[in-house]
């Protein structure tokens, strides 16, 4: 009888052990899956959205200073609109992460720190993979 119900034991421990590994393999991969489609869909809508904005920008004239100036900013423009629309906004991490740079920026341009975040965001919203393991500019929305 002690070693019918040590057997039980032994058999409903294993049972529970190989369920517990089951759920924690799933889970692991289907976390994996989701943020791996998560990536892929903000890469298509950064580079659908780059496109866009490329395209509407497409005729205008930059013969002279302030016209290549104005055709950057209707660019960058257009594609914080298409990102916004596609429920993408400005990820916060990715200010806190680029807030020191954008003010070292702005002590050597003389310019303001709002200002040379603006220009830093212009270089990074069309990187559809963040650099040094820092986040990306854009974040879904929830």
């Amino acid at each position: 009888m002690k070693t019918q119900s040590k057997l039980l034991a032994i058999l409903l421990s294993s049972v529970v052990l190989l369920a517990i590994a089951i759920f924690a393999y799933l889970h692991f991969f289907s976390t994996e899956a989701q943020r791996m489609d998560y990536d892929q869909a903000t890469i298509q809508a950064i580079n659908e959205c780059e496109g866009i904005s490329s395209k509407s920008v497409m005729d205008l004239p930059e013969f002279l200073e302030f016209q290549k100036i104005e055709k950057q900013g209707r660019q960058s423009r257009v594609m914080q609109l298409c990102m916004s629309d596609r429920a993408y906004k400005v990820n916060p991490k990715w200010i806190a992460q680029h807030q020191a740079e954008a003010h070292l920026m702005a002590s050597k341009e003389n310019i303001s720190d709002e200002a040379a975040l603006e220009e830093l965001k212009r270089k990074h919203m069309y990187q559809s993979h963040p650099q040094n393991q820092l986040s990306l500019l854009w974040v879904k929305t929830k």
